[in-house]
């Protein structure tokens, strides 16, 4: 019997010996990726999961991380940039805007990923992943791309000013704003992967190109409204508040309407909707707005919306109505550049 149990106990000993030999030792990279990719020619990303392809994913996202988390860094300076691109759109709408441009700029980046290194674990089953982007050849990709939207706002800035068209010159600034904002993106992808933590001197500031905007929009670009139909008074001076905060200059006296760039012609209505509601009131608004070239007469917008508004009386369901139409109509007009 304890022949047996002698064997039995020696079987199960020569059991775990063999898988002790036979199990693979864990790669050095999986805890310190900088022994084969060295951090001074390489971004490293390493990633762990129950599946190969989830391991990846997470090692691709490791390096995207980096990336983004340096773009957060400068959010409030680039919205306050795009803050003039994008006249009329909210905070949360201009984070969005970022957001995309640097998706677009990070993707670019992301395109040079590769992953370098796979290994499972057999004792956990786990898989391990090491993506890795090469220095050099990122800051070539980045620093052509920076020059080339460098040659395109200086193109743009020479449109803009040269070209007699106000309306022109109006969207051509804001394009080249966005692209400085891009550049901008990209120039900090390029301090990224460039290892000194450097990149490239803008030959444009932009916060002149914001300025130079700014004081065309208030000085040199006149807009007047005109509203009919119902409320037509409070819509239009509450249209032109809102303008107003947007940077643009607008003409208050019939007298001056021949002095105007861009004539904003709409007709409104807004009345009680017929809801059946115990305690909510609600209003119902539409809005008919054109916009027209001054010069020639021509119309070259046309917007219209309509919505819906509650509130517990219909003094505050109305307000509330005339603040959402504002904001839609002062978004529209401004997006029309």
């Amino acid at each position: 019997m304890k022949n047996v149990k002698y064997a039995f106990i020696g079987s199960i000993l020569i059991f775990l010996i063999t898988g002790l030999v036979h199990a693979e030792k864990q790669p050095v990279w999986v805890t310190k990726p900088a022994s084969l990719y060295a951090e001074g020619e390489y971004l490293v990303g390493v990633g762990e999961a129950d599946t190969a392809k989830a391991a990846e994913d997470r090692a691709y996202g490791v390096i995207a991380r980096i990336f983004k988390a340096e773009v957060d860094s400068r959010t409030t300076e680039l919205e306050k940039y795009l803050q003039t691109e994008t006249k009329g759109k909210t905070e949360v709408q201009r984070q969005v805007a970022i957001e995309e441009m640097t998706k677009v700029a990070s993707e670019k980046v992301l395109e040079d990923v590769k992953i370098a290194e796979r290994w499972q674990d057999k004792t956990t089953a786990r898989y391990y992943a090491l993506a890795v982007v090469n220095r050099g050849h990122a800051s070539v990709v980045l620093t052509e791309r920076i020059k080339n939207l460098d040659s395109e706002i200086t193109g743009l800035l020479k449109t803009a000013q040269d070209t007699a068209d106000k309306f022109e010159r109006i969207r051509t600034l804001r394009r080249a704003i966005k692209a400085l904002i891009s550049r901008e993106i990209y120039n900090t992808d390029l301090r990224v992967v460039n290892p000194t933590g450097k990149g490239l001197v803008s030959p444009i500031n932009p916060a002149d190109v914001t300025k130079e905007l700014e004081n065309f929009l208030s000085r040199g670009f006149n807009v007047y409204v005109t509203v009919a139909g119902n409320n037509s008074h409070a819509v239009k001076r509450s249209i032109i508040e809102g303008l107003n905060r947007e940077g643009f200059s607008v003409l208050r006296k019939e007298s001056e309407a021949d002095m105007t760039d861009l004539l904003v012609i709409g007709e409104v209505d807004v009345y009680k909707a017929d809801i059946p509601d115990p305690k909510w009131k609600y209003m119902r608004w539409c809005a008919d707005f054109q916009l027209v070239d001054a010069k020639n007469g021509k119309t070259f917008g046309n917007i219209s919306r309509s919505g819906k508004e509650g509130h517990l009386t219909p003094t505050e369901a109305e307000n509330k109505a005339m603040r959402i139409m504002q904001k839609e109509i002062v978004s529209a007009v401004s997006s029309q550049f």
